[in-house]
């Protein structure tokens, strides 16, 4: 049986390898790619969650900003 915790690090890996093949392969820049991920996680939270719960998804992303490691990729950072 595939656990929650696996099939999120299965997600985070195939996502993963399709922002690497477009950086380093495609050569998209990396502001590019990010902000439309950004945009995409977005609306599916809009879509998914009520009013109350995307405004504390929005609330909790932003409280977190300072927490998040920055990649050390060399594929990434161009």
């Amino acid at each position: 049986m595939i656990t929650d915790d696996k099939l999120l690090q299965e997600a985070y890996d195939e996502i993963f390898a399709k922002i690497i093949e477009m950086i380093a392969v495609k050569k998209y820049e990396p502001q590019l790619i990010a902000a439309t991920l950004m945009a995409q996680a977005l609306r599916i939270y809009k879509t998914i969650l009520t009013k109350e719960d995307f405004i504390k998804m929005v609330e909790t992303m932003d409280d977190g900003a300072i927490n998040v490691d920055a990649y050390t990729d060399k594929r990434i950072i161009n």
